[in-house]
């Protein structure tokens, strides 16, 4: 994903889940972004001081909005 990509997501995160990040978490993901859809949704995860390993309903949700993130970045790159 591009940085644009990533920031985005994280912006979509926050404006539709809630998941709104520090700045400083937010820099460290856009430094190094997880490159899969699980280490993405873990490193939000535990950015948010949350149990990514619960997989619980908002976990699911964060997990399908990441899922479609990477899938439509992917689409993007080709």
């Amino acid at each position: 994903m591009t940085e644009k990509q990533v920031q985005t997501l994280l912006l979509d995160l926050c404006v539709k889940l809630g998941f709104c990040l520090s700045p400083a978490a937010q820099a460290a993901i856009l430094k190094n972004p997880p490159k899969s859809v699980t280490a993405f949704t873990t490193a939000v995860y535990r950015s948010e001081g949350l149990d990514p390993r619960l997989k619980n309903e908002l976990y699911k949700l964060v997990y399908a909005r990441v899922a479609l993130a990477f899938e439509q970045a992917s689409g993007e790159q080709l």
